[in-house]
């Protein structure tokens, strides 16, 4: 009865082990699809170009107003 114990013992702790490697590999997977997730849907905005604009709102009177472009040319349209 001993050795039937012992040896059921040790396999649940052999078991055990094996559980929480599986554990640790399944939390690192997930943890790189994650990553992937974030890099492949994130937005990336750049200055595209800028718009130059000869005029005021002001009669009689004219001011240069220099504007940027910005786009998002990530797959991410929406930040919210």
């Amino acid at each position: 009865m001993f050795w039937a114990t012992f040896a059921a013992f040790v396999a649940v702790c052999v078991y055990a082990a094996f559980t929480y490697l599986q554990v640790q590999e399944t939390r690192e997977a997930n943890g790189i699809a994650q990553q992937a997730l974030f890099f492949a849907n994130r937005p990336y905005v750049m200055w595209e170009s800028y718009v130059t604009n000869l005029s005021s709102e002001l009669p009689g009177r004219q001011e240069w107003r220099i504007s940027a472009v910005v786009r998002n040319f990530g797959k991410l349209k929406q930040l919210m």
